[in-house]
């Protein structure tokens, strides 16, 4: 399933189909770290089975869609990030940050 799931991101990610949501925690988290959205266009994009932390799960706002979580240092922090393959938008990245 993992497999599958990278696969698939990777497929959305190079049509450039993807989605940052402008949650304050995302925001605020990236720009104390000096990232930009093309650093976190990369940081997805290379994301492995070695970053994987917990997932497939249901979303918790009721969309049947199910949520994948990962951790990836970025410039020696840890980011908590969490993405769902989104039919209409690609990859829907919900959580990034510290």
């Amino acid at each position: 399933m993992l497999d599958e799931f990278l696969r698939q991101l990777q497929v959305e990610l190079a049509a450039n189909r993807w989605v940052l949501i402008p949650r304050s925690k995302n925001l605020q988290s990236i720009a104390a770290h000096g990232l930009t959205l093309r650093d976190v266009y990369r940081a997805i994009s290379h994301l492995s089975d070695k970053n994987y932390s917990k997932g497939p799960m249901p979303d918790r706002n009721g969309d049947p869609t199910p949520v994948w979580i990962f951790r990836k240092k970025i410039g020696g922090k840890q980011f908590y990030i969490k993405l769902k393959l989104d039919p209409q938008v690609g990859v829907k990245c919900i959580s990034f940050h510290d």
